[in-house]
């Protein structure tokens, strides 16, 4: 467990976090702390502006992708684009990622 002290913003909501209060719309910059991608098997690109530049086509629109529950922050995909700490374990996931239905939502031309 990370022993980081996380500081709170002002927009979301206290939430116990294996063990650790934080917030619940924490930048990314504050998940990095613990999860530097040394425990975890995914390394999604995150800081990067959605969609990308020049792949428009392959991607769905920022508007269709934030109708279906994916925030972006300032037009880039962060921690909080795909994670909510509200919802269950094990990834705090804002939509089933069953059959790929997350990474679908964005990636429209994905396995194609």
């Amino acid at each position: 467990m990370c022993s980081m002290a996380f500081p709170m913003s002002l927009f979301g909501e206290s939430v116990d976090h294996h063990g650790t209060v934080v917030d619940s719309d924490s930048p990314a910059e504050t998940c990095i702390n613990c999860h530097d991608g040394s425990l975890e098997h995914t390394s999604h690109p995150i800081f990067k502006h959605y969609p990308p530049p020049g792949k428009e086509k392959e991607y769905a629109s920022a508007a269709e992708v934030q109708a279906k529950g994916i925030r972006l922050v300032r037009g880039q995909v962060v921690c909080i684009s795909c994670h909510d700490l509200r919802k269950p374990e094990p990834q705090h996931l804002v939509i089933s990622s069953a059959k790929s239905e997350l990474c679908l939502i964005c990636h429209i031309k994905m396995g194609r």
